[in-house]
């Protein structure tokens, strides 16, 4: 008689711990669910975020393209710009040396002429 006592608490024991196994389990997976539901909210929002500041790093990045290809257009018109200074100094210089190397050889030719001029400037002062 023990036995069956034993044997019909034992059963019954184990009926409550699959009963409650079963409420564990349903438990469990909703708490499951709530988990992914809430992970599914999170990650949309991440993703959210990310592409947002996605956008307003690529607005950043596009604006100070723009501004970099502004400054290198304005460089090489200034590099042209000096380009061109540069070769009308060069044009200018070129000039300037000819009309030099033009005075000397009238200088040279004055030279033999010199004494002919103070002569010339004797009987000024003289006449």
């Amino acid at each position: 008689m023990e036995a069956a006592i034993i044997g019909v608490f034992g059963a019954g024991l184990l009926g409550l711990l699959g009963i409650f196994s079963q409420g564990m389990r349903s438990d469990i997976r909703a708490l499951g669910e709530r988990f992914d539901a809430r992970f599914e909210e999170g990650e949309g929002r991440l993703l959210a975020r990310i592409e947002e500041g996605e956008g307003r790093l690529l607005a950043r990045i596009e604006e100070g393209e723009g501004r970099l290809l502004a400054r290198i257009e304005a460089l090489e018109a200034a590099y042209a710009q000096t380009h061109q200074d540069l070769a009308e100094v060069k044009e200018r210089l070129a000039r300037i040396e000819a009309t030099q190397e033009a005075h000397g050889l009238l200088l040279a030719r004055m030279m033999s002429h010199g004494e002919r001029i103070a002569a010339l400037e004797g009987a000024v002062a003289a006449g």
